[in-house]
């Protein structure tokens, strides 16, 4: 359980990270469109592979060092990249969505005041797309939670997974155990669920002034 939530905080936070970038470059820079759709193009690809060739393609990738990179099969290093890789279509679209919702004269107004991009990030983007990204965050959480296509290849004994604990036991015979423990996930993400729209709340203190 500690190893399967931890994965998925992990996976949400990077994917969020990379599908707010994505969404921000593909909302912002609209004078270059055949930049803005080559890496929109770019980040629905996981689409196109199926979870357990993408896990096997991160095995081939990771199996042995790369420069100073070590080898990071069996670590929980490669299920946090392969995660954030394959989860990337839903955080890139939930990033689009929330960032083209700001309207670009805020960020104008700040940049002319002297605001660089971090500063415009940290005090526009991120607090008026906060829910977007929460509910982005959200959906590749609990998809990696479930999720076992990706994972199945790359989960070792050091690093177990419910979803991979689940498989087994019910290619054993074991069914009431692969059932408590499919319960277990369930109840996993209706919580991650219930938590997020709390957090959208306390995120977005103006909401309740309405």
């Amino acid at each position: 359980v500690v190893t399967t939530i931890g994965l998925g905080l992990a996976v949400a936070l990077c994917a969020t990270l990379l599908g707010l970038a994505v969404g921000y470059v593909v909302t912002r820079l609209a004078g270059a469109a055949w930049l803005t759709n080559t890496i929109a193009t770019l980040s629905f690809l996981p689409f196109l592979i199926p979870g357990v060739a993408l896990g096997a393609a991160y095995i081939a990738m990771f199996a042995a060092p790369i420069g100073p990179i070590p080898a990071l099969y069996g670590t929980f290093a490669i299920l946090v990249i392969a995660g954030a890789a394959y989860t990337l279509p839903f955080a890139a679209q939930s990033g689009r969505a929330a960032v083209g919702q700001i309207a670009g004269d805020v960020e104008e107004a700040a940049t002319m005041t002297g605001a660089g991009l971090a500063r415009r990030l940290g005090r526009i983007v991120i607090p008026l797309s906060a829910r977007g990204l929460f509910a982005g965050a959200v959906l590749v959480f609990v998809k990696m939670v479930r999720d076992l296509s990706l994972v199945v290849l790359l989960v070792t004994p050091a690093t177990p997974l419910l979803s991979v604990v689940t498989f087994r036991y019910a290619s054993e015979g074991f069914a009431q155990f692969a059932t408590a423990i499919t319960v277990i996930i369930a109840a996993i993400s209706v919580v991650a669920t219930l938590l997020a729209r709390r957090l959208e709340n306390a995120a977005q203190p103006w909401a309740e002034a309405r």
